[in-house]
């Protein structure tokens, strides 16, 4: 994918901001779960797999369940 080519290359921190929970534990090193307004940062997760990556992974399978049940958490957080 063109942005982790960028990313190898450049060194450079990236900030990529998606609603895709799957594209966002394949791209990253480091995923922050934010609230609505006023936002903050609700749950920080290292993602610590190696590249190249493989959408069908089973440990980014498994920490985009855990992004999900985080999403579920707060939200319940919210409604109370």
């Amino acid at each position: 994918m063109e942005l982790i080519r960028i990313w190898q290359e450049t060194k450079k921190t990236i900030i990529f901001v998606t609603h895709d929970i799957s594209e966002a534990v394949y791209l990253s090193n480091r995923l922050l779960v934010v609230t609505e307004r006023p936002t903050r940062v609700f749950e920080t997760l290292d993602i610590e797999v190696e590249y190249p990556r493989d959408y069908d992974d089973d440990r980014l399978f498994g920490l985009s369940k855990k992004v999900s049940r985080i999403f579920l958490t707060m939200e319940e957080r919210h409604d109370n």
